[in-house]
């Protein structure tokens, strides 16, 4: 039996589930579901949230110092479910440290910046301890097909793209510019950032961005929502041959393909898009990978959602944050 620790004890670590509804949302949940993969310990710096989340999950240990249990328990598997500024020092403390577990899974965005980068990235190649991001739409299957259409070139070429977004460049933009790099396997660059909001998180500007396919020359907007309205996280693709709407958190596919009408003249006329069965849990996936990876040790599992798979969106993160950073004066 593989162990796992929780560090951070809050929404997606496992609040997120409801005992109303089997639906997955949580690392705790996730951790749940498989046989072979018991949560041995919960950290928080608010004991009252690792003990409360402790008792949901029948776990009898708990508390705020995550080496001491580490050192306790020696777990294979630790998830990082702490706010974005922590996941530097945490991971760190981590590496450094005599006992290392096999994997660290960790909420994004990884880190702040490319130094802090770089020293992960060393000391886990070290410490040969397996980096897994929860850029979770790597996870989703009906992403891994559209994935696999875009190839073969079922829609033609991307002409297009819009994606409305909130919540923090750095915090939910990640999750834009991880979703676009892994659909299309091409670079993006930043042509312009043209308009921002503030945003909850602390030097997180939600910006309105405009970014360029090195191959594709396709325009990508990006377009800041302000979320005290509601949230909304929305991908418009216009390809040569079809457009297709990803909605309210891949609630809701909209597909129109081109049609040439009695007139000659193109148009757009909804078709039922297959893209496999209904959404199934990213974080779910994601736990699977990981427990498939612990049982076989092999790399091929985890490449697409490791350490070096991150370095090039974050790249664009911090370029994106160095050009907005005229905002904040």
């Amino acid at each position: 039996m593989f162990k796992a620790i929780i560090i951070g004890c809050g929404k997606i670590a496992g609040y997120f589930d409801s005992d109303l509804d089997s639906s997955v949302s949580s690392h705790a949940r996730a951790y749940d579901n498989v046989p072979n993969i018991d949560v041995v310990a919960f950290i928080d710096t608010d004991l009252d949230k690792a003990q409360k989340l402790a008792k949901i999950y029948n776990c009898d240990s708990y508390g705020n110092d995550y080496i001491s249990f580490i050192n306790k328990h020696r777990p294979d598997v630790v998830s990082v479910c702490t706010p974005d500024n922590t996941h530097f020092e945490i991971i760190n403390r981590m590496l450094i440290n005599k006992v290392t577990p096999s994997v660290i899974f960790v909420e994004k965005p990884i880190c702040s910046n490319s130094n802090e980068f770089n020293k992960i990235k060393l000391l886990s190649k070290r410490k040969n301890v397996a980096i897994l991001i929860n850029h979770s739409r790597r996870f989703n299957p009906k992403y891994i097909n559209l994935k696999k259409m875009i190839q073969r070139n079922v829609f033609g070429k991307l002409i297009r793209a819009d994606v409305f977004y909130y919540g923090g460049w750095k915090h939910n933009g990640v999750h834009v510019i991880d979703t676009l790099l892994f659909l299309f396997n091409e670079n993006l660059f930043i042509r312009k950032i043209y308009g921002y909001m503030t945003t909850q998180y602390q030097n997180d500007l939600t910006l309105d961005v405009e970014l360029l396919f090195d191959k594709n020359k396709a325009k990508i907007y990006l377009h800041a929502f302000d979320e005290k309205y509601y949230q909304l996280f929305d991908f418009d693709f216009k390809f040569e041959k079809a457009r297709l709407k990803i909605e309210n958190f891949e609630n809701r596919y909209i597909f129109d393909e081109k049609f040439t009408n009695s007139k000659m003249e193109s148009e757009l006329i909804p078709r039922r898009l297959n893209l496999g069965k209904k959404n199934s849990s990213c974080i779910q996936n994601a736990i699977n990978v990981i427990s498939r990876y612990l049982k076989l040790k092999k790399a091929n599992l985890i490449k697409d959602y490791s350490i070096d798979e991150a370095k090039t969106v974050m790249n664009i993160i911090w370029k994106g944050e160095k050009y907005a950073s005229r905002f904040k004066k």
